[in-house]
């Protein structure tokens, strides 16, 4: 938690904010599951489709699946060493 809270006061400074917001929290909830964005561009357009698709399935499985976490954010970001994810939300700030 003193992780998240800290990335959370990171990004509102960057932003110039003076104080943490919701949009922070999220951002930095982000960073912590996922890890941190890549910048590199993913390979070819291709690529991104079929894992657009292949990201999609799950979370359809996801949404259709008795007893399973609703689902927080579908990805089609490069984000760390996983480039799409189908995030479940477990926990929620507000």
């Amino acid at each position: 938690m003193e992780n998240l809270v800290n990335q959370a006061a990171l990004r509102a400074a960057v932003e110039g904010a003076d104080r943490v917001f919701k949009k922070h929290l999220d951002f930095a909830r982000d960073k912590v599951i996922m890890g941190p964005e890549r910048k590199s561009k993913i390979p070819d357009d291709e690529t991104n489709l079929i894992t657009a698709y292949h990201e999609g399935g799950h979370a359809i499985v996801a949404h259709y699946t008795k007893d399973a976490h609703p689902l927080h954010k579908v990805s089609h970001d490069s984000i760390s060493k996983v480039l799409y994810a189908s995030i479940p939300m477990l926990f929620q700030f507000f």
